[in-house]
């Protein structure tokens, strides 16, 4: 299995479907890469996006097209626990 293959992941990426719109969706895993573009076409107009531990992440090119048609709202780092740190960046849909 490749690490984060939409193949593989299929029908995790695609379970959100059934309960769509949101008014939150929280991105984290390997499937980042095909989750965040899915979450544009199912969050609400002017909700939330958190992707979690962003700068973690390998955001390619394509994704960042995407990001863009988000607004980027703020930067959160939090201490969660045994010394370690995450950072949650939340993206508000125009």
């Amino acid at each position: 299995m490749q690490d984060g293959a939409y193949a593989d992941l299929a029908d995790y990426i695609e379970y959100a479907e059934q309960f769509a719109p949101y008014d939150l969706i929280l991105v984290d895993g390997r499937a980042h890469n095909h989750c965040i573009p899915k979450a544009f076409g199912l969050i609400k107009p002017e909700r939330v996006l958190v992707l979690h531990d962003a700068t973690g992440k390998a955001i390619t090119s394509p994704l960042s097209a995407i990001l863009i048609r988000f607004c980027s709202v703020d930067t959160v780092h939090m201490r969660v626990g045994y010394g370690l740190e995450a950072e949650e960046s939340l993206f508000k849909k125009s």
